[in-house]
């Protein structure tokens, strides 16, 4: 294929890839530790993303564009870095939920009503009685797919967020 010769594709493909094989690895290394990964692993995701956006702009600006990166090379890269990363690991996470263990939905839901409950004076005080019951109704029909589009959406957003300063730093011009 041609595209993937093209380093502006091949560099975010392979950074994401390898990001989603981290997040993936930790999923499952948490859950042989006992523990939920829906729950325990959200602030994982400040940790990577920033790592595989920055290298993969700094690999694209030296190695593959003569060490320069202006900055809508630097939100291509980012983009699809963190758009590939979101997607390998949320369809990960909705054929493990499907698949293999569809308990920790249930796990997950069980936990957030119990937060959510523990809370119930404080929302219904700030946000009425019918929000508090539409968040208990949004809990109790969660699903895997649900989870997963929640997780690649998290890390979009998160992306993006990242992308757009590590972009300005990295980037330079021809002199």
């Amino acid at each position: 294929m041609e595209i993937l010769k093209n380093s502006l594709v091949a560099v975010p493909l392979k950074y994401g890839a390898s990001g989603a094989a981290l997040s993936i690895l930790m999923f499952i290394i948490t859950y042989w530790m006992g523990r939920n990964p829906l729950i325990d692993l959200k602030f994982f995701d400040f940790l990577i993303l920033p790592i595989f956006l920055f290298f993969s702009m700094k690999d694209y600006k030296d190695y593959r564009n003569n060490g320069i990166l202006h900055f809508w090379q630097g939100m291509t890269v980012g983009v699809l870095t963190y758009v590939n990363l979101a997607l390998l690991s949320g369809i990960f996470i909705i054929l493990f939920l499907d698949f293999f263990d569809h308990q920790l939905v249930d796990l997950y839901i069980t936990d957030r009503l119990e937060i959510i409950d523990l809370k119930k004076d404080e929302m219904i005080s700030h946000m009425g009685e019918g929000t508090y019951n539409q968040s208990r109704e949004d809990i109790e029909n969660t699903s895997s797919a649900i989870l997963a589009l929640d997780d690649f959406l998290k890390k979009c957003l998160i992306g993006l967020t990242l992308t757009i300063p590590i972009a300005v730093i990295l980037r330079r011009r021809e002199l």
